[in-house]
């Protein structure tokens, strides 16, 4: 019987298991829901960020490695957190694949995994494979990527009605569930580390299709994915204010970095509005008539400001 590919399933995580969802531990029911996998060939490993919280005792005790990455810089350098343990499962595994997994997902369906590897397999030009991802009310959040001067997700805030169902090429697919190819990696690299919060997918992407591979997005396989939980309802106010601050910081970033001076234009813009005002959410889809105030919109402003300059100043200090 041919050997099914190694995966190893990478979960960043920090402090998510003090998040609670349903009044139960965010992380632990992630966990617990990867136990419904049937797929003979895959480990999971929790890359944490230093969390103060009981995240160590409920990986290790669900089966999964527990990788921690000491820092003494603030938290919201996810990119940073990805590449250590992408290095680090490349050096000790060395998998087929590395299959990129948020802790705010929860798996249902039992051969998830085996769609995505089927898939991967077809084609030795595919460079990313994503699913369908859907909020508990069952609408779509992600369905794919567009990427132009406003990355966003496919079919985001509509009904399930199986229009998303088949294997196609997309623009991109979010590094919320995102598995990677040992040869693409190897060939393309890791995240850029200056993104905080946001986006670094996105560029990953761009660098991916540049590389020459294929993005491909499986219809077939659905995933629950509570995006934005964690950070939103974190009981920390501190840790919610720089999730803030690193998504303006990341779209600018982006923008300077992949866009010409029109895009980065209306990029700093769009941010300095959506300090102010908001026009999506998990139930609403993004245009004018679902419009709401944000709270503390003085402080947004103030922060908007510090992200977009900040941004700029480190696109030109890093800039080839």
């Amino acid at each position: 019987m041919k050997r099914q590919p190694s995966v190893v399933i990478m979960m960043p995580n920090y402090n998510s298991a003090s998040i609670l969802y349903r009044n139960k531990s965010l992380l632990e029911q992630c966990l617990k829901s990867l136990k419904r996998t049937k797929y003979g060939n895959y480990r999971v490993l929790v890359a944490d960020n230093s969390s103060t919280d009981q995240s160590g005792r409920i990986a290790k005790r669900l089966g999964a490695e527990f990788l921690v990455k000491r820092t003494k810089e603030d938290y919201g350098g996810i990119p940073k957190t990805n590449n250590f343990a992408i290095k680090y499962i490349m050096k000790r595994y060395d998998p087929d694949y590395i299959l990129m997994f948020n802790t705010d997902m929860l798996v249902n369906d039992p051969y998830w995994l085996k769609k995505l590897v089927e898939t991967a397999e077809s084609d030795k030009k595919i460079g990313l494979v994503g699913c369908k991802l859907v909020y508990p009310t069952g609408k779509i959040q992600h369905a794919g990527m567009i990427i132009d001067s406003a990355p966003r997700n496919r079919g985001r805030a509509e009904p399930d009605d199986s229009q998303y169902d088949e294997v196609e090429d997309v623009d991109g697919v979010t590094a919320a569930l995102q598995l990677m190819p040992n040869a693409m990696i190897k060939k393309v690299g890791l995240f850029d580390e200056n993104f905080r919060n946001g986006f670094d997918d996105t560029d990953y992407c761009l660098r991916v299709r540049r590389a020459g591979f294929r993005i491909v997005y499986d219809g077939r396989a659905e995933v629950l994915h509570l995006e934005g939980f964690a950070s939103a309802n974190s009981p920390d106010q501190s840790t919610r204010d720089r999730s803030f601050y690193g998504y303006q910081f990341s779209y600018v970033y982006f923008a300077y970095k992949n866009l010409g001076f029109l895009g980065r234009i209306k990029v700093i813009c769009t941010e300095l509005l959506r300090s102010v005002i908001s026009v999506e959410d998990a139930s609403r889809e993004r245009k004018a008539a679902n419009i709401m105030l944000r709270d503390r919109k003085l402080w947004r402003i103030k922060v908007s400001i510090r992200a977009i300059g900040e941004a700029r100043r480190t696109y030109l200090a890093n800039k080839s």
